[in-house]
């Protein structure tokens, strides 16, 4: 073995993150090589200028162009949501980084593949209640922090919004036009929804839009996130995005949810409680109602 591939090595320190946790806890010269030698090599890759050409051939580069390479990106976020969940407490600023740079995977620029890795990553992090509430103290609740709850929903929300302003590209393809209408053409017959009977989805300006209910009530192998034997994205139907998105906007919501009635446990009474907890929780709405209310409006608009 003359060389050590970058896919191969971001594999091998995932594998021993995830499995050696206490280690890194007890010994202080592993939290210095935590520090300076994996975060800085995260938020390197997490650099637009690390393209697939910077270890690719002559030819492949004139064909990759500017494309982020798949595998890396991938492997990334893989590391990314590991750090994340497992040392969050001994990696505060570095963390606050790494979610930022997340939710900027979000952006309308991105690649779908890039997007939907991103939902898959978030979807993972925001299903844990107890990891939503440190993410709202250590940083919502900081005057000088970035505000990482409240950008990451005002990101879902504007990803939910722009699957249906722009189907076609953020879904990859188009979404399905209903019979009597088109998504230019708002104007639709008594029977625009045939052939969408029985299924669960959004019809927005004659645009159907299907919902994978499956990934809302049965844990499975993320398309993207657990894809380590694919060398380019796979193809996902249309409404792949969409119905991550909306996983994602139920876990916050079902997070958000268990946090205050854990905080509210007794007597219930919100006066009673101390004010630490009344700060987390007047937080915890402060951070997600405009964005929560901004998708679920748009959500019922196109139910």
């Amino acid at each position: 073995m003359n060389e050590m591939t970058r896919t191969f090595g971001l594999e091998l320190l995932e594998m021993i993150l995830s499995t050696y946790p206490a280690v890194f806890f007890s010994h202080p010269e592993f939290v210095f090589l935590l520090k300076e030698r994996v975060c800085a090599l995260v938020i390197k890759l997490f650099s637009p200028n690390v393209k697939h050409q910077s270890r690719s051939s002559p030819a492949q580069q004139a064909a990759s162009q500017d494309k982020p390479y798949y595998p890396v990106s991938l492997r990334l976020l893989r590391l990314v949501t590991v750090l994340v969940q497992k040392y969050y407490k001994i990696l505060v600023t570095e963390c606050e980084i790494f979610l930022s740079l997340l939710v900027k995977f979000l952006d309308p620029d991105r690649a779908v593949w890039q997007r939907c890795l991103a939902l898959e990553a978030l979807h993972k992090l925001l299903a844990q209640p107890n990891l939503l509430k440190s993410i709202v103290v250590s940083y919502d609740l900081k005057p000088h922090a970035s505000p990482i709850l409240q950008d990451t929903v005002n990101a879902l929300s504007a990803f939910i919004q722009s699957v249906f302003v722009l189907p076609q590209v953020v879904s990859g393809t188009t979404a399905t036009v209903a019979a009597g209408g088109s998504a230019q053409n708002p104007q639709v017959s008594s029977n625009a929804t045939a052939g969408t009977v029985g299924l669960s989805g959004f019809y927005y300006r004659g645009v159907w839009i299907p919902l994978l209910t499956n990934l809302l009530t049965e844990p499975q192998r993320n398309t993207f996130l657990d894809g380590l034997d694919k060398s380019e994205p796979p193809g996902i139907p249309d409404c792949y995005g969409i119905s991550v998105a909306y996983a994602c906007l139920l876990s916050v919501l079902k997070s958000i949810t268990v946090l205050i009635e854990e905080e509210t446990e007794g007597d219930g009474d919100i006066t009673s409680m101390d004010k630490e907890e009344r700060k987390l929780k007047v937080q915890l709405i402060n951070s997600s109602w405009c964005g929560l209310l901004n998708a679920i409006s748009m959500l019922l608009e196109a139910r």
